[in-house]
């Protein structure tokens, strides 16, 4: 089953977004599909480099991201609230760059085009259901950490 959650036009390209069960797509037109966020997925690359493959620094990294994740969730959600559109657009820059670094590029995307909108007020109805799922890939990103420390506590990883 397909239910629209929120249509939104960035840079010109109007964007629909459908939610089936508990995967988005976005779609360009009726018809033609822009981009699909089915593997909301990390991926370490960056990382890695950063830390030339130390261990302690990406588990200090992803301890920092865990950490923030949780402040974006309390502080967006306020700014929400009370329609402070100008401190969210400034908190979903910073979310973007977090995320980014963490290869999450549907993220970096969403919050891109949160930014962009709340730096203008525009289309203020969609915050909540892009803020909605930003919070629901961060926590699946959590879930990926997590079992990614695991395994590599238990050197399966």
């Amino acid at each position: 089953m397909i239910t629209c959650v929120l249509q939104i036009e960035f840079e010109n390209i109007p964007i629909t977004v459908l939610k089936t069960g508990i995967k988005f797509l976005l779609m360009q037109s009726e018809t033609q599909f822009k981009k699909s966020i089915i593997n909301m997925g990390i991926n370490l690359t960056y990382i890695q480099e950063l830390s030339d493959g130390d261990d302690s620094i990406i588990n200090e990294m992803i301890d920092i991201f865990f950490e923030q994740i949780e402040e974006y969730r309390d502080q967006m959600q306020k700014s929400i609230e009370n329609k402070e559109w100008n401190h969210l657009s400034k908190l979903a820059h910073k979310a973007k760059s977090t995320v980014a670094v963490f290869g999450m590029e549907d993220t970096t995307l969403l919050m891109k085009t949160l930014e962009k909108l709340a730096s203008t007020a525009e289309k203020t109805e969609t915050y909540q259901s892009i803020f909605d799922q930003f919070i629901s890939d961060c926590f699946q990103a959590k879930a990926e950490l997590s079992i990614y420390i695991m395994q590599k506590n238990t050197g399966k990883g």
